[in-house]
């Protein structure tokens, strides 16, 4: 999960801060370095990312601190045959 994570980040954009993970929800903080991130651009890159299901980023005071809320798909069941 966190390797999809940072993958959908901008190159030297974001670091990856805490992380929380509880019945199939999954919460991350990321600090900008310095650049703004565009939130929507986050969003979209993380469900192209795969495996993540409504990616909400949470409204907060710090414009370099950016708290994400996402569901995280189970993967398929491998086919029998």
């Amino acid at each position: 999960l966190m390797a999809r994570i940072t993958g959908a980040l901008p190159k030297g954009g974001a670091y990856l801060k805490e992380w929380d993970f509880q019945d199939g929800k999954l919460k991350v903080v990321l600090v900008t370095q310095g650049n703004t991130l565009s939130s929507s651009a986050l969003v979209s890159a993380l469900q192209l990312a795969g495996g993540f299901d409504n990616v909400q980023i949470v409204p907060g005071t710090d414009p370099k601190v950016m708290v994400i809320n996402m569901n995280v798909l189970r993967a398929p069941a491998p086919a029998h045959v």
